[in-house]
Formats: structure tokens, C-alpha cells, sequence
């Protein structure tokens, strides 16, 4: 946010002293100092400015696996569409879940507060859909109402647990079918 002022504010200095120098005491200096000044002002934007962008491409840890886990998303849907708001819009335990393993190293004790901005836009933006609509939304199965200043990693505990003791019936030895439960 500050780089361009700091790339900014030395060349214009420069300038002004190049201009102001031409009309007042800088008179008796000689140009090849006046022009040394320029030309060290403007290498030293040039490496700023080279610095700058090559500050800006570089993947933060963050950035990679935002990158890795949207790839994850493309694989299980492809084609991300809008669907209508309501009770065809929710998102499997399991969703959750992966999304919290995924992430568990960034999200720590953290909330939803830090989710939205850090995480989730980011995986939906390109989209402009909601993350059920990028995740693939499933119809839902239990409506629930959470703090969004509550830990998420608390929440993804307590979705665990519910799931398992709701679990779907006739679920085969060692399946975890309770990760299927949507909830909304």
C-alpha cells in the first residue's frame, strides 16, 4: 500500500530539486551533478519498481494452497454454478471438515472473521458464487446457526460429533457416512 508513495516521494524530491536548482543556489552546481542526482533517482525507482513486482507475483504460503485446494474443488465440481438460495444450497459435514483440515495450519483458534476474508473469498471470488454453490451444495439435511466470532475449529468439532451421532443408517464397517449429513 505504501510502495508507490515510497517510489513516488524520492522522484518528485528529485525533480524539484533539479527544478528548484536551475532557478536558485544549485546555479553554480555543475549539470553533471544535477543529472547524476536524476539519474541515480531514477535507477533507484527502477530497482523499487522491479522489486515491487516481483513482490507481488510471489505465492505466500497462503496463496499456495489456496492454488492447491481450489484445484480439489474443480475435481469434485467441475463446472460451479448458481443455484437459488434455501435448503438446496448447504454443504456436507464433510465439506467442512476438509475445508478446516485443508487450512488447519492458517486457521489455528481462529474464526470466521479470519475465514471469510482469508480463505473463503478468495476460493469464490473468481466465481462470484457462494463456497457451497464452488463446493458443490447438497440438499440439506439439519439447519444450524453458528457465531461467526466462535473459534472455527470448535464449530468443525462440534459439526463432527453431531454428524457421527446422527450417522446414516446401514453404513457399511469403517464407512464414514456421517460425513455426508448436509447441514445449513
Amino acid at each position: 500500500r505504501f510502495l508507490p508513495l515510497a517510489l513516488l516521494a524520492p522522484t518528485l524530491i528529485l525533480i524539484g530539486l533539479a527544478g528548484l536548482g536551475s532557478t536558485i543556489s544549485l546555479m553554480h552546481t555543475p549539470c553533471y551533478v544535477i543529472g547524476g542526482l536524476v539519474a541515480s533517482a531514477c535507477l533507484l525507482l527502477a530497482v523499487m519498481t522491479s522489486l515491487h513486482h516481483r513482490n507481488q507475483d510471489r505465492q505466500t504460503p497462503l496463496k499456495k494452497k489456496l492454488a492447491a485446494f481450489q484445484a480439489e474443488l474443480r475435481k469434485t465440481n467441475p463446472k460451479p454454478r448458481s443455484c437459488e438460495k434455501g435448503p438446496g444450497r448447504a454443504l456436507s459435514i464433510g465439506q467442512i471438515l476438509d475445508l478446516h483440515e485443508f487450512f488447519h495450519g492458517f486457521i489455528l483458534a481462529r474464526s470466521m472473521y479470519y475465514m471469510e476474508p482469508n480463505i473463503i473469498k478468495p476460493l469464490t471470488e473468481h466465481y462470484k458464487l457462494s463456497y457451497a454453490e464452488v463446493a458443490g451444495p447438497t440438499p440439506v439435511e439439519w439447519f444450524l446457526s453458528h457465531f461467526w466470532g466462535h473459534a472455527f475449529t470448535s464449530t468443525c468439532s462440534a459439526l463432527e460429533k453431531l454428524g457421527k451421532s446422527k450417522s446414516v443408517a446401514g453404513a457399511g464397517a469403517g464407512e464414514d457416512r456421517w460425513r455426508c449429513v448436509a447441514v445449513w
